[in-house]
């Protein structure tokens, strides 16, 4: 009997009994709390469109990566997620470019100036150390800032537990000799509050270019990473609190020369540090946070000269370093039960060093970027006025001005309403401007940069409804959008970011959770989006690397207290190449089957057995690059 078969095989090991326990890992869009406004709020209160992946899920999830969780929820297509451990991953929110969806860590919005796109490299957070992610959808900068216009994912890492100490250990290992170890120690004393988390991975990978040519001696591009966060956690007096945290990471892996290209001595390294401090203060209904946090990115590239893949070459290095500074004040007032207002000022400084050096043997070749002259600086003031419960409608009207130390000023505005049907049904009604601006080295590049550029704008509009069963035990979601974008930062034929394209895109989703009887559960959402944009005053369909559709469908087996079942099934659709892939071939459609299953041995530790692609499917998200074939994790978990 093969490997697979031998692993299928005790995945599907007792579906024939008989299923009796209530599922408990799907959204309760009814009760659950949302801080999409900034505030705790109750989902079914707001207009707004959340998803909330609890920790029962990301549990349920052991073995998979941030990026691959993300990637099965509506709406959210991570490129680079099934590829080789370490790839760039590119966000396409809602079929909006990557750099659009704005990354919130524990509160505070994360960068990497460093970047064309001034996205931050989810690779850099192990799911392990993370508690709880709420994806926020549609343009969001009016409480949010830059970035923000296709929408906003919030991570919540584990905190201190209310016992003084708690401890949880996880192990798991599976195929291209990957290992993941994870522990973490928690717990509360009197007025003192701590949090210490520590993730080590490895994988021995494998090519991430394809061997179109077959000689079959790519070789693997293994991937090494090492997580650490903490959080101190101080009670100043009853109704205020310090909190001093700190996330870091540092991964190496190995990368190839390019699409259908191996290289043997290709190695990049990334390290990304995010330390802070937040007080939150209550007085009667005010409710105050002050938050500084600073954040630093570097990314080396080396390519040495054992191993000669490019012809212009013979030895490569890049530096990338990015910096960013973030402060803000921000709060919240209960005028009355049905009148809140919240709202802050911001401040962002931002700047990057880079420098590439390379040689042929004879006539070497150096550009830099400094940050002297690569910075800017950002101001922001917003607020909302949020109106609750006023005859069954919800409101939430709300504005922004930013004031940026090259562009100026822009502003965006915010409307929410949504009207309660019954305890379990809303209708909604959203309409939101948004902004990104200009990343430092489409500013500043000695070649390509252009300090004249503007902020890209967005027109966002979504419309629909949710409900729920009386019982809680089935949801339903549809959802209507449309983001018209301008000041679109393209190149023109000089290779120089310019403003002046515009880009339409419009798309619907669909989500839905119900109860199956007394034998389990089903999970699923559909998300459709397609557009176009202009290029050279010419109508494109410019969608490059993203699927007009996907499916993503879960059931959910509880065979008993101690067994978890869940096999799941995922189809995405054709996809055009980019442009600047080699060859630009259009993406054929694919499918995976994936089974996830869990035994509970004793009270605090569990056994799971994650396995995914079962059916070997061969597909490209990138052209000329592989994905993973079958693959699975096994291990443990205990929670002492």
């Amino acid at each position: 009997m093969s490997l697979k078969l031998m692993l299928f095989t005790a995945c599907l090991i007792g579906v024939s009994a008989s299923a009796n326990a209530q599922d408990t890992t799907q959204n309760n869009l009814i009760e659950v709390v949302v801080t999409a406004n900034k505030i705790s709020q109750k989902q079914m209160a707001t207009g707004k469109v959340v998803t909330v992946i609890n920790a029962q899920q990301i549990q349920e999830s052991s073995g998979r990566t941030i990026s691959e969780l993300l990637n099965t929820q509506a709406g959210v297509y991570i490129n680079g997620a099934n590829n080789s451990p370490g790839t760039n991953l590119d966000i396409y929110f809602r079929g909006a470019g990557s750099g659009k969806t704005l990354i919130v860590l524990d509160g505070v919005p994360v960068y990497d100036p460093s970047r064309i796109d001034n996205s931050f490299d989810l690779n850099s957070i192990s799911l392990s150390m993370v508690e709880r992610i709420e994806i926020l959808k549609g343009g969001q900068s009016t409480l949010w800032g830059s970035d923000a216009i296709a929408g906003v994912i919030q991570i919540f890492t584990k905190k201190n537990s209310l016992k003084p100490f708690s401890a949880n250990l996880n192990y798991a290992l599976g195929t291209y000799t990957t290992e993941n170890f994870n522990v973490g120690i928690n717990g509360k004393k009197d007025k003192i509050g701590y949090s210490l988390r520590y993730n080590a991975q490895s994988s021995k990978g494998f090519s991430s270019a394809i061997d179109s040519i077959g000689t079959k001696n790519y070789d693997d591009d293994g991937f090494k990473q090492h997580n650490l966060g903490f959080t101190l956690d101080y009670d100043v007096f009853k109704n205020a609190q310090v909190s001093l945290f700190s996330n870091y990471s540092k991964y190496t892996n190995d990368i190839d020369a390019g699409a259908y290209v191996d290289d043997k001595d290709y190695s990049a390294e990334n390290n990304n540090r995010i330390n802070g401090l937040i007080y939150r203060h209550t007085i009667g209904k005010l409710k105050y946070q002050l938050s500084a946090s600073y954040q630093t990115t570097e990314r080396q590239y080396t390519d040495d000269s054992a191993d000669i893949s490019s012809s212009f070459y013979k030895y490569a290095h890049s530096n990338y370093t990015g910096k960013s500074l973030v402060l803000e004040s921000f709060g919240s007032l209960v005028i009355n039960k049905h009148i809140s207002l919240v709202g802050g000022l911001q401040y962002l400084k931002s700047k990057t060093q880079q420098s590439y050096f390379s040689t042929d043997g004879f006539f070497p070749f150096s550009t830099t970027l400094s940050e002297d002259s690569s910075h800017t600086q950002q101001g922001a003031v917003y607020g909302s006025i949020l109106f609750s419960d006023l005859s069954n409608f919800n409101l939430e009207i709300g504005s922004r001005l930013n004031f940026h130390s090259f562009y100026g000023n822009n502003a965006t505005f915010t409307f929410n309403h949504s009207y309660r049907v019954d305890d379990f049904t809303k209708l909604f009604f959203n309409f939101s401007t948004a902004y990104k601006t200009p990343a430092l080295y489409q500013l500043f590049d000695g070649y390509s940069g252009n300090r004249n550029l503007k902020p890209e704008r967005s027109n966002n509009v979504e419309i629909g409804f949710e409900t729920g069963t009386l019982n809680k035990s089935s949801t339903f979601r549809l959802v209507g959008f449309s983001r018209h974008i301008s000041n679109l930062i393209t190149s023109n034929s000089s290779f120089v970011y310019v403003n002046g394209e515009v880009q339409n895109d419009y798309g619907f989703e669909v989500e839905a959770n119900a109860q199956l009887n007394t034998w389990g559960s089903i999970a699923t959402n559909l998300a459709y989006v397609d557009g176009e944009g202009t290029q050279d005053g010419l109508k494109v369909n410019n969608l490059y690397r993203r699927p007009n559709l996907i499916l993503n469908t879960e059931l959910i087996f509880k065979l008993s207290k101690r067994i978890t079942i869940k096999p799941s099934f995922k189809f995405v659709s054709n996809r055009n190449g980019s442009p600047y892939d080699a060859p630009p071939i259009k993406l054929a459609k694919y499918y995976l089957i994936d089974l996830y299953s869990s035994v509970q041995l004793l009270k605090r530790a569990t056994l799971f057995l994650n396995c995914h692609n079962l059916t070997s499917q061969q597909y490209m998200d990138i052209s000329g690059y592989n994905t993973k074939s079958f693959n699975f994790m096994t291990g443990f978990a205990i929670q002492l």
